[in-house]
């Protein structure tokens, strides 16, 4: 019995999933800037936001270019299927204006699917399941 486990253990396919949630709100809270604009004095702040959108890109940070899928339309949102190029690819979460959180995926990732859906209160969830 040991022997036929451990067979089956042995030939199996090591399956490693890379699971990725975006954050619901980013910045986790208002967060003050450190950078102060030439002649003032004032204080900068960025508030906290809530999930906007997210996608997957392929390039360099804020520079490559959003990958194409296949869509799928469900309930509250999408399901969008991608097969993954080589190099680096970016799960990237979106927060209302110009805020962004940018996760990297393995570079051994091949196919991925995103599940982008909001809920009855209008939060927004989305995940990425790359394998």
């Amino acid at each position: 019995m040991r022997k036929l486990l451990f067979a089956c253990l042995i030939l199996s396919p090591a399956v490693q999933a890379q699971v990725i949630e975006c954050p619901k709100f980013y910045p986790w809270q208002d967060t003050p800037l450190a950078e102060v604009p030439l002649k003032h004095k004032g204080k900068g702040v960025v508030e906290k936001t809530r999930l906007d959108d997210a996608t997957v890109t392929a390039g360099m940070v804020n520079g490559g270019s959003d990958l194409h899928g296949s869509i799928k339309k469900v309930k509250g949102g999408r399901i969008v299927e991608y097969r993954m190029p080589d190099g680096q690819k970016w799960f990237v979460c979106y927060y209302g204006g110009d805020i962004a959180w940018w996760e990297e995926l393995d570079s051994k990732v091949s196919l991925c699917k995103l599940e982008v859906k909001k809920n009855s209160e209008g939060m927004m969830d989305a995940t990425l399941i790359c394998k």
